[in-house]
């Protein structure tokens, strides 16, 4: 029986045939990548590559700003402001590969076989969706670094289209939709009430999660001028994971990052991730007609054939309303001024190292 792979020494001292040659790693630390000077696709604009590791933020961020680092892959908000003000790095702005929404539970949360006595309905679902201006909620919650989410899926896809048909912030429909289903203000207190039931439920959100916070509170008061009452529930990182795997919730605010094949939507809002106990389609939603364009998606022959069949999928589940889709926060990314980039993919920072460069006059 053979060593593990991790521990083999091929992948201990591996050897490839990029740009760059393997010089050391140093497990928990490092790895040092030097130029193959020698390589079929040219010499790299680099002469050496060395990816570090610290053991908390606050020290990632001190090497930057001490000028032993020429990149940090992501800024937390908090931290802007201090690398705003350093003349010598650059803040950049991209596509990230995370969105972050209003997950629905589709299923009685009490009795898993029966639909949950509000969100099993569609037309509810949508009136609520039309309730929120999802524009001022993002605006709000994160000013320029994020951007309204268009669905399950991140505009850094290139099959996701970012023109598709959203449901709209149109409180007048939504108030039509509401009073057509009966659900009426009949004690006037300011909540919506039907056979004795009240238009109220619990939004469940992580407490350290400060942009989750400040979106919940604004749902919250939108909702509550639609007579919608919304019990926010603040819970600990890990108390919520766990209300979400056990699927013991009305709605969460929820956050996907996502993997850098859109494939991944099979197990998050596929009908497989809601049927699996270690699935991650926590709000149960089962659309065949779903199921069956994605799948057409990831078979298709042609890139034009794979982005009409996402298009298609993605606007059923939109228009089906399982989630309250709300933003697609920006990647925030610190450069040392001296660093030339070129093509920041943001799902794999490192794949164009090679043809980054630091002017000779500037190199250290």
């Amino acid at each position: 029986k053979g060593p593990a792979l991790a521990t083999a020494a091929l992948a201990r001292a591996p050897i490839g045939t990029g740009r760059f040659r393997f010089v050391k790693w140093t497990a928990g630390q490092s790895i040092e990548l030097k130029a193959d000077t020698s390589n079929y696709r040219g010499r790299p604009g680099l002469d050496r590559i060395i990816m570090t590791i610290a053991p908390d933020f606050n020290t990632a961020l001190a090497r930057l700003l001490g000028g032993e680092a020429g990149m940090l892959e992501q800024v937390p908000p908090a931290n802007f402001a201090d690398v705003a003000i350093d003349t010598s790095v650059r803040l950049v702005l991209a596509n990230g590969l995370e969105y972050n929404f209003i997950q629905l539970n589709l299923v009685d949360p009490k009795h898993h076989g029966r639909p949950h006595p509000l969100f099993g309905n569609r037309d509810l679902r949508r009136a609520l969706t039309r309730t929120l201006d999802r524009r001022n909620i993002v605006r709000n919650a994160s000013d320029s670094l994020a951007v309204v989410a268009v669905g399950p899926t991140v505009r850094a896809y290139p099959t996701t289209d970012p023109t598709l048909r959203q449901l709209e912030f149109v409180p007048e429909a939504a108030r039509r939709t509401l009073d057509s289903l009966n659900w009426k203000d009949t004690d006037g207190d300011g909540v919506r009430d039907r056979n004795g039931k009240k238009l109220e439920f619990t939004l469940s959100v992580p407490a350290s999660s400060k942009s989750r916070n400040t979106m919940a509170v604004l749902i919250q008061e939108q909702m509550r001028q639609m007579g919608v009452k919304v019990n926010i529930e603040q819970l600990d990182f890990a108390a919520f994971i766990d209300r979400e795997t056990r699927r013991d919730f009305d709605a969460v605010l929820g956050g996907w990052h996502v993997e850098p094949s859109p494939g991944g939507i099979r197990q998050t809002w596929g009908s497989a991730g809601a049927r699996a106990k270690s699935g991650t389609n926590y709000g149960s939603y089962m659309n065949p007609a779903f199921d069956a364009e994605v799948d057409r998606a990831l078979t298709a022959g042609t890139f034009a054939d794979r982005r009409a069949h996402f298009t298609t999928a993605y606007q059923i589940i939109i228009d089906d309303a399982p989630a309250i889709w709300l933003a697609e926060p920006k990647r925030v990314m610190a450069i040392d001024k001296r660093v030339n980039t070129v093509g920041l993919r943001p799902d794999a920072l490192w794949a164009n190292l090679a043809d980054w460069t630091i002017p000779r006059d500037k190199q250290i």
